[in-house]
């Protein structure tokens, strides 16, 4: 079993409402080999929502509270986030997940970039908060896009 960005499978969860449905994701899906999770909707946020940036772009920093995730009115909903990653993170546990399949850019969901928390469209090097939490409990991160290679 891998764990999977929820928007990846074709859900539309992301903060405006659309999904980024990945080819092998939703083959894997189709199998029964994918349990997906949407942190922030897991988290209590709503579909459609404002985007949402982490202050500094440091998931960790959000983890040792230190910063907070605001969404682009400049509410502070970290707590909602974080409750999301940590019920992704148990989902993970539970599934015995070894891999996880993440969408980049996500606040929770970043491999390799995300957004500087400015709201101007600019990217950093960085992970979002799940995906430090999933990798602080040794699974292994991937971004989507490194799938465009694999047999499905």
């Amino acid at each position: 079993m891998i764990l999977a960005s929820a928007c990846l499978a074709g859900e539309k969860c992301r903060y405006n409402g659309e999904h980024r449905m990945h080819p092998v994701i939703a083959e894997l899906g189709k199998r029964g080999k994918i349990a997906a999770v949407c942190p922030e909707v897991m988290g209590g946020l709503s579909i459609p929502r404002l985007a949402c940036e982490i202050e500094g772009a440091d998931a960790q920093s959000v983890l040792d509270s230190k910063a907070r995730v605001l969404n682009m009115a400049g509410g502070d909903i970290t707590e909602a986030v974080l409750r999301g990653c940590y019920k992704a993170l148990d989902a993970a546990k539970k599934n015995n997940i070894k891999l996880a399949v993440l969408k980049d850019k996500s606040v929770c969901c970043a491999v390799d970039t995300l957004y500087d928390g400015s709201f101007q469209s600019r990217l950093v090097k960085g992970k979002g908060i799940l995906a430090l939490l999933l990798e602080h409990n040794g699974i292994r991160v991937v971004n989507s896009e490194e799938l465009l290679a694999w047999p499905i």
